[in-house]
């Protein structure tokens, strides 16, 4: 049996070092990037020069630059879905409204308050995403499964709502989390200064009282009915 020799195996690991770590910077750059700017304002050129790596590289590891922003989103999204399976694990045996969505929304909280530097980045970057509708299909291959468990906790806390309510409104509540995760300075615009985007840990109670007095609205306990809307004047 041929024997292996030490240095070629410390060159090996060298090299597998050397390879994680191109890749990480790579996914930390693009992330960073992708979360200021658009998709299509980001160029994987940009990207490249931003982490100090040739384009070739950069194209070796991440073929086209929509596989490179799954990457970018696979990366966080295991231990995110993780970190909010473990939440609703923790749950009472009947848990509160308020408990359940607690528990999926609190672990974004945690990890982009608590969490490395890149998960404030990746907070701006779901949001930016959720708004784009090209990226519905890739958010849902992500984060699809834990989003329907919690559909499904939210229906056993509150009985009176339906499975179509209950989507509408999960639906709307991603809306306000993400518009919240931005950080976009509208908070700061309209309070003349005085509260901050920034501080989404000071956001986070009346965020999750908005979204849990959603959710009791829908299942009939405040409902309101619009009046229909005109129909246009020719």
């Amino acid at each position: 049996m041929k024997e292996t020799s030490g240095p070629a195996v410390k060159s090996d690991v060298r090299a597998t070092r050397n390879k994680a770590a191109s890749i990480e910077q790579i996914l930390d750059t693009a992330e960073e990037l992708f979360s200021c700017h658009s998709y299509d304002e980001v160029s994987t050129r940009m990207i490249s020069s931003r982490a100090g790596f040739s384009l070739g590289l950069l194209t070796y590891h991440f073929a086209t630059k929509d596989i490179l922003l799954d990457a970018v989103l696979a990366r966080r999204a295991t231990m995110l879905d993780e970190a909010r399976r473990a939440s609703f694990a923790r749950l009472p045996a009947s848990p509160s409204l308020e408990q359940v969505f607690d528990a999926f929304a609190r672990p974004v909280l945690d990890l982009m308050t608590n969490g490395d530097a890149g998960w404030r980045a990746y907070g701006r970057l779901l949001a930016r995403m959720h708004q784009d509708p090209r990226w519905a299909a890739l958010l849902l291959k992500h984060f699809g499964a834990v989003g329907r468990v919690a559909i499904e906790r939210i229906m056993a806390a509150e009985p009176s709502l339906s499975l179509e309510t209950a989507q509408r409104g999960f639906t709307y509540a991603l809306s306000v989390m993400m518009g919240t995760f931005e950080i976009d300075g509208l908070l700061d615009l309209v309070s003349e200064g005085r509260m901050s985007g920034e501080d989404i840990s000071a956001a986070y109670p009346s965020l999750l009282s908005y979204i849990v007095g959603g959710f009791q609205a829908l299942a009939g306990y405040r409902l309101v009915r619009p009046q229909p809307l005109s129909s246009a004047k020719g």
